[in-house]
């Protein structure tokens, strides 16, 4: 987690922000998770590339619309792929988890515009280099990723 939150703030520090920037409300667009609209699940989907490891992750969370977590996963697989397929991967993944969970009303979003709405699913993807295949309840989400989900909430 320490080097993701790097990793952030070192991209935050490209932009170049001055005083005259901050008089424009779109100078530092940040996007929150939104919930979706009832009865919809929403699931977060985010991939990472471990190109050294020659592996990469995927990262989902699923959410009702009142902000509950139905259920979080972490896959690990081996392969160098290209980030699209990754992500296309993790789509699948999602589609399938849902139809398995009984959720048939899904909206799936991923990170292709903005990593700030989908920091609990970037998260997860992250830590899949040093966790196996898991699945989470809401109860038994690590303290770090629950700190996360009420960021979104707050």
């Amino acid at each position: 987690m320490a080097k993701l939150n790097y990793v952030e703030w070192f991209n935050a520090q490209k932009h170049n922000v001055t005083d005259a920037n901050l008089n424009w409300p779109t100078a530092l667009l940040v996007e929150q998770w939104t919930a979706p609209d009832f009865p919809f699940v929403k699931v977060n989907v985010d991939g990472a590339l471990f190109s050294v490891q020659g592996r990469y992750g995927l990262g989902l969370i699923a959410r009702s619309a009142a902000g509950m977590v139905l259920g979080a996963r972490i896959l690990s697989r081996e392969g160098s792929l290209q980030p699209h397929i990754v992500q296309a991967i993790g789509i699948k993944e999602a589609l399938s988890w849902s139809k398995a969970n009984g959720w048939s009303d899904v909206v799936v979003k991923t990170d292709c515009l903005r990593r700030s709405a989908n920091k609990v699913a970037h998260a997860l993807a992250r830590s899949s280099l040093s966790e196996a295949d898991r699945i989470f309840s809401m109860n038994s989400l690590p303290f770090v990723i629950a700190s996360l989900i009420l960021d979104d909430l707050v």
